[in-house]
């Protein structure tokens, strides 16, 4: 398993890391850890406008500044692997200047990678550079799965995952990978549906679902309840979840709308991992 580790050196940040330490452990992982900052553009310095210059002291310089903030994240995230004893050969080190969603973007558009890991602030935090709207664009886009720690997460060995299902849509792969990722440590997945009744054919549906997949620590749920999101979060804290996994498929522009919002409602407000799956992701055969 290849991860993606980007990491704004904050406290959750740590914590992901753990997660992603895990998989490693666990998977056979390997995981790039990578932190994106900005180089500001230097001026008056008395050889002219740096940013100007195509050759010089001035670039020199600027390049300097660069080559050294460089060194000195990437020093950091060498730091980071050694507390956590992680070895030489499970991981590599990366500092990237740019803007962080772009750089992201770059990294899964062009190298192959089986999981993003990251933790990530509220909108409001005026620290760290992993706000909520990175890891919603990344839920809702990334061609992989995403583990995304909130600030209030602690590592724990889990032991459920909820999986919120809608019964349209082909679970199958999605609930495959969360197997693998659940199998190590024994824990169970916990199917929920949410209906307007308790209606048969729908508790049908879910234990052929269940009935599919070659896992012995698997069960579901059919709830009646109104406000996606609210249910799911409430069910969540109910069941005491360690950790909650939604899919965003779509079929229809309405679907499309439906599934944005609960997920970002649940992960603007969850206070466990969560693991998201996008229309994009593809899974490993």
């Amino acid at each position: 398993m290849n991860i993606l580790f980007p990491t704004d050196f904050s406290k959750n940040s740590e914590v992901a890391f753990q997660y992603a330490i895990d998989l490693v452990k666990n998977l056979n992982g390997h995981i790039k850890m990578i932190n994106i900052y900005d180089v500001p553009q230097m001026e008056d310095t008395g050889v002219g406008s740096l940013s100007n210059f195509s050759s010089g002291p001035g670039r020199r310089l600027q390049e300097k500044v660069s080559d050294d903030m460089k060194a000195e994240v990437e020093g950091k995230l060498k730091a980071l692997a050694a507390k956590y004893e992680l070895n030489h050969q499970d991981y590599d080190c990366l500092g990237l200047e740019g803007n962080v969603k772009n750089e992201i973007d770059k990294l899964l558009s062009t190298e192959a990678y089986d999981l993003v890991v990251l933790g990530f602030r509220n909108e409001n935090s005026q620290k760290g550079v992993f706000f909520g709207g990175i890891a919603n664009h990344l839920v809702e886009t990334a061609n992989c799965p995403v583990i995304a720690v909130p600030p209030t997460a602690k590592y724990v060995d889990f032991k459920k995952i909820i999986y919120p299902t809608d019964l349209i849509h082909e679970d199958t792969r999605a609930l495959s990978w969360l197997i693998k990722l659940a199998r190590p440590h024994k824990a169970k997945i916990h199917l929920l549906h949410i209906g307007d009744d308790y209606e048969n054919y729908r508790e049908t549906l879910v234990q052929e679902l269940c009935d599919s997949l070659s896992y012995d620590h698997i069960d579901y749920e059919v709830v009646p309840g109104v406000g996606v999101s609210k249910v799911i979060l409430e069910m969540t804290n109910k069941t005491k979840a360690d950790m909650i996994a939604m899919t965003t498929h779509t079929t229809t522009l309405f679907q499309k709308i439906f599934h944005a919002s609960a997920s970002k409602d649940v992960l603007d407000n969850v206070d466990i991992p969560f693991i998201g799956f996008s229309d994009n992701t593809k899974f490993e055969d």
